[in-house]
């Protein structure tokens, strides 16, 4: 008797009975869920942008689509990864009933049908939440750094691109009087009639690289632009962008360095952590995102989640106010105008003065002088009051422009000049060159107080606890399990 097993399957006998392809795939294997979420969405778009009237049949497009988003789980994400997966893996010539994909049908593919993509992650989030995977009353928002496919030693500033332009502005008119010279001496040769002939291949080449270069040099311009109305510009820094890639910033990378980078915030629905919506923004502010995500979700479900969850990037003013005034419950750390019960300034009674042995306790800056923190902001009576227990009235209202043409406004406290002479604290307040303290205080800063108060609600705070778990998954699965780190295509 042998001692090693028979082998199920001869590989020259022809079989008269033999295992189906259907056999072949369990009935829990994780293909056929894509395979069955696919078949409920409606591919009527997706069919009218076919030819019928020529050529040869074409793939269904639910049979592609499930090809790419069912190798994207197991990091296969290149076109000739998945055109070998079709043709050798067995789940997958299952999930595409056999075609031979090559590679060039999946990339035109992909290009192609953009926004059909796009709208299929709409069609299967309502299904989720039909399902009641989704529940929308606990929304995450969390961004992290993924690089840009360009090269961090490939970027440029406004002066060295202005030479690149140069050069290659010479380079063409050298190809042009090449070209007419060309021209003159066939037209001698072979007369003036015939068809035109097309540019040759090195000209579009220098056309390409000069329209990629007066991008990269108008997206310098917004850089500079942007610092200057921050207050940033120096000499010593000089700001670059990368040229392969002039739609990303260089950023501060989440390992270390820095790099061509975008930034991707994700909102999270709370229940089952399903991704609600997604974007891409070349820029360290992630705050606009999240209002912007709720008008997104709300097209998808027809209604808007209940809370909506960040971290401390998202506190940012003219967010608090949006989602305030769409009706959503914003939960973040928010800081309020002024001193609170956790600080060394706060007293029942703010028009006492600070006890002695306080006062060397309480916030100083970087300079030596009181921060804002020391100070206990009344609303009834708009107005501050100061370690001494002295008022500081509203004078005005001063505004400046932010780095988007925004523009910000920015309420204005003063303490009266009499006050301030006598005050024994004189020298750790007011700054030499001045007469009084002034304080300042945005305009609408009443949204950010009200966030405040509502985050010392011990239900609140137990829902901000659940935020690292909720927020922060889907981007150690999309990093760590699928190892997507980088972008394979260029452009936002």
């Amino acid at each position: 008797m042998a001692f090693w097993a028979d082998n199920p399957l001869n590989r020259t006998q022809t079989l008269l009975f033999h295992p189906t392809l259907e056999e072949m795939v369990g009935e829990n294997h994780p293909v056929r869920l894509f395979d069955e979420l696919l078949r409920q969405q409606d591919w009527s778009q997706w069919e009218l942008q076919y030819c019928r009237f020529r050529g040869q049949p074409p793939i269904h497009p639910r049979i592609i689509v499930g090809a790419i988003l069912y190798g994207m789980t197991l990091r296969l994400t290149s076109s000739r990864q998945l055109e070998d997966a079709c043709n050798n893996r067995l789940d997958f010539i299952w999930l595409v009933h056999g075609h031979h994909i090559d590679h060039s049908t999946f990339a035109k593919f992909i290009i192609k049908h953009k926004k059909g993509l796009e709208s299929l992650f709409a069609g299967i989030s309502s299904l989720a939440r039909q399902m009641g995977y989704i529940e929308l009353k606990e929304i995450v928002t969390d961004g992290t750094r993924i690089q840009a496919n360009s090269s961090p030693h490939k970027t440029a500033s406004k002066e060295e691109i202005k030479k690149w332009l140069a050069c290659l502005e010479q380079q063409i008119s050298e190809s042009l009087a090449q070209m007419a010279q060309n021209d003159e001496q066939e037209d001698r040769r072979y007369g003036s009639s015939g068809s035109p002939s097309q540019l040759p291949l090195p000209f579009h080449g220098l056309i390409k690289r000069k329209e990629l270069m007066q991008k990269a040099k108008q997206a310098v311009v917004e850089v500079e632009k942007r610092r200057a109305q921050k207050g940033e510009s120096s000499p010593d820094k000089i700001a670059k962008v990368p040229v392969s890639d002039p739609d990303a910033r260089v950023l501060p990378n989440k390992e270390a360095g820095f790099s061509p980078n975008y930034t991707p915030v994700i909102s999270t629905d709370g229940k089952h952590g399903f991704i609600v919506d997604a974007d891409v923004t070349a820029s360290t502010a992630e705050a606009p995102v999240q209002s912007q995500a709720v008008d997104r979700i709300e097209e998808i479900h027809g209604t808007r989640p209940e809370h909506m969850i960040g971290d401390g990037l998202y506190n940012d003013l003219e967010n608090v106010q949006a989602l305030e005034a769409k009706g959503v419950t914003l939960l973040i750390p928010v800081k309020p105008t002024g001193a609170t019960e956790e600080d060394v300034a706060y007293r029942s009674d703010p028009t006492e003065p600070v006890s002695s042995e306080l006062v060397e306790k309480l916030p100083l800056s970087p300079n030596g002088y009181f921060t804002r923190n020391a100070f206990i902001f009344n609303l009834e009576l708009d107005c501050f009051f100061c370690p001494m227990g002295k008022c500081l009235d509203f004078k005005c209202i001063t505004s400046h422009k932010k780095s988007d043409d925004s523009i910000r406004e920015t309420r204005v406290y003063k303490a009266l000049s009499s006050d301030c002479g006598s005050c024994p604290l004189k020298g750790q307040c007011i700054p030499a060159k001045q007469k009084n303290r002034r304080v300042e205080r945005m305009q609408g800063s009443e949204a950010l107080d009200r966030t405040a108060e509502r985050m010392k609600q011990t239900e609140n705070q137990e829902r901000f606890r659940r935020r690292g778990v909720i927020g922060e998954t889907p981007f150690a699965h999309i990093k760590g399990n699928l190892g997507i780190r980088r972008f394979r295509h260029r452009g936002r």
